[in-house]
């Protein structure tokens, strides 16, 4: 019927995510970060949010590994690529070294991994563990990493939330800095002219970034939390 969704158990496009008890606001939290990740250059699935009949608010995502016929792309997470038993275990220098080897277009993947692993910290996204991570195959250019997703402001839901990144970086998981991003931007095999890029877009990105947190769906408390989450981070890259 119209204006209504229909739950299929195989070869769907679109995956529903409804509120729960024990996140508060997390669809609102989730489409405001796949925004920001847009609005950064980040390449993420068409998503958005959708009103219950209760007029709660779900978050829905279109599968970018199906194809419109409903036909499977081939995709692996790093948890499996990496062969390793726990998602929270790695780190970022690790996801690299694979893509260097890897991927069909290493150089294009090294910068936008560089630039979510950038995105994730400001937006005090701490629950990035392997499997939020992927090779995905398109026949006309083999493998590349997906677009993002399960992009959440962890922080925002858990304030107890212990470390500011879940898979290291620089061997670190917290207090990072400019200067630790610029050393993985080394590590990685960046350029000066493309770390300068990156830092530059999400500097001047700020001002936008703040507007989208105020006019997010998110109630005031939690826009303000955000706001102090995201200030914080982006002035230990910046200064």
């Amino acid at each position: 019927k119209k204006h209504q969704l229909t739950v299929v158990e195989r070869g769907g496009l679109y995956i529903l995510k409804p509120p729960t008890e024990r996140f508060e606001s997390l669809p609102e939290n989730e489409n405001l970060c796949m925004n920001i990740a847009s609005a950064y250059g980040i390449e993420v699935p068409s998503h958005g949010l959708l009103p219950l009949i209760d007029e709660r608010l779900v978050y829905i995502v279109k599968r970018f590994d199906r194809l419109g016929d409903g036909s499977k792309l081939q995709q692996e997470d790093f948890q499996q690529l990496l062969q390793t038993n726990d998602k929270y275990t790695g780190s970022y220098e690790r996801i690299a070294n694979f893509i260097k080897k890897h991927s069909s277009v290493p150089g294009l993947d090294l910068i936008r991994l560089f630039e979510r692993a950038l995105l994730f910290y400001v937006v005090g996204n701490g629950d990035a563990h392997l499997k939020n991570f992927s090779l995905l195959r398109r026949e006309e250019i083999g493998y590349q990493l997906s677009p993002a997703y399960d992009i959440v402001n962890s922080r925002l839901v858990l304030p107890q939330e212990k470390e500011d990144m879940c898979l290291s970086l620089q061997g670190k998981k917290n207090r990072l800095s400019g200067g630790d991003f610029k050393r993985l931007s080394e590590h990685f095999g960046l350029t000066r002219k493309q770390l300068d890029n990156s830092l530059t877009r999400l500097n001047e990105l700020r001002p936008s970034i703040e507007t989208m947190i105020a006019k997010s769906f998110l109630d005031q408390r939690l826009k303000d939390g955000f706001f102090e989450i995201f200030k914080e981070r982006a002035k230990r890259i910046f200064g």
